[in-house]
């Protein structure tokens, strides 16, 4: 039989080792929670309208700064060369500040506008005489479109035997132009950056080495097109949906595919 010594010391291990394992759990969560997170911008484009030579974006960028607690969003009218993919002209529609309420009952996010008085979008695309983007239909695509180490590629699919894939933009031409149109200022940034970032850096910059523009960027099903353009323009969505890194979702101009028939 047990001595009543004998118990009570393997009742007090086992009460040392929960309060342990607790103590560890906790200090584990606290840790987390307090740990700084990396900073993280996304910006996302959405086709308006399009000229003989430019096209017009509204861009949502979202700057997330190393902290769990605030972020900010701009909306912006951005103008890109369809041929370079430079930024032409952008003018700021809309600026708002988040902020967490740490004295709410339930998680809060306070709204701050930073802006009076924005850009007029849709004054600025009668200006230029943009034709607007057409309606997304329901119907069968009749081309299809992959992503590959060699470019965008493309086949016609309402055929009965299938066609070869055919290259539509080189993988180089596709990065140099995304370059360009994923480009924002180091200006509008409310935290310090690597001093060899330049003036504005690019948000698109994939290394070879460990990850290739297929491995990061997926396809939107069909392109979108507007009246009276011979363009189309094929959607990148290039972010993995993690808040602590950088991404953009934006649009590649191509011209109708050559496809035989």
């Amino acid at each position: 039989m047990m001595s009543q010594k004998f118990v009570l010391s393997a009742v007090f291990g086992q009460w040392i080792i929960a309060i342990y394992a607790v103590f560890t759990l906790q200090f584990a969560m606290l840790s987390g929670a307090n740990a700084t997170p990396g900073s993280g911008i996304v910006i996302s484009d959405h086709i308006i309208g399009t000229t003989s030579t430019t096209f017009f974006v509204i861009r949502t960028t979202t700057l997330r700064p190393p902290s769990y607690y605030e972020y900010k969003k701009r909306i912006e009218l951005v103008e890109l060369s369809i041929a370079s993919g430079t930024i032409e002209q952008q003018c700021l529609v809309r600026e708002t500040a988040y902020e967490y309420d740490f004295e709410a009952s339930q998680e809060t996010w306070e709204e701050a506008e930073l802006l009076e008085s924005g850009c007029q979008v849709f004054d600025v695309l009668t200006m230029r005489g943009a034709n607007y983007i057409e309606p997304e239909g329901m119907g069968p695509h009749y081309y299809e479109f992959q992503l590959t180490n060699e470019g965008l590629l493309v086949r016609k699919t309402d055929l009965d035997d299938p066609r070869p894939w055919q290259l539509m933009v080189t993988l180089a031409d596709i990065k140099t132009r995304a370059a360009e149109m994923t480009k924002i200022s180091r200006s509008i940034l409310s935290w310090q950056t690597d001093d060899d970032l330049g003036d504005s850096f690019s948000l698109f910059n994939p290394d070879d080495e460990y990850e290739t523009l297929p491995d990061i960027c997926e396809l939107n099903a069909a392109p979108v097109s507007a009246l009276r353009q011979e363009w189309l323009f094929q959607k990148f969505i290039c972010w993995s949906g993690d808040d602590d890194s950088h991404g953009a979702v934006f649009y590649l101009p191509i011209k109708s595919p050559p496809v035989d028939e």
